[in-house]
């Protein structure tokens, strides 16, 4: 099996070299998985903390509802922060354009 399958990644597109894969919401795949020790899954800890300069682990990290992380913006608002940033650096010269 490979590694992406047993994370759970759906291959949607492939062309030439070029692979698209998205994740899966449902957590049932990754534990039917690690019941079949194909992964091994982390235990559930506070993973709070900053993702850099911290050690590797031999193990996926599930996110769901046990999990502290905090939750993204809407799309909306995301795109719109960003938007707004990119204007604050002069980098959108028009102001009609919007997030």
């Amino acid at each position: 099996m490979h590694l992406t399958s047993a994370m759970c990644w759906k291959l949607i597109a492939r062309k030439v070299q070029i692979a698209i894969r998205i994740k899966q919401d449902d957590l049932s795949c990754l534990q039917y998985n690690s019941e079949q020790k194909l992964i091994n899954l982390c235990d559930v800890v506070d993973d709070s903390k900053s993702s850099w300069n911290t050690p590797l682990k031999n193990c996926m990290q599930v996110r769901g509802a046990q999990t502290n992380s905090p939750k993204l913006p809407s799309r909306s608002e995301r795109l719109s922060i960003y938007t707004k940033s990119l204007r604050r650096i002069g980098f959108l010269l028009r102001d009609n354009v919007t997030g």
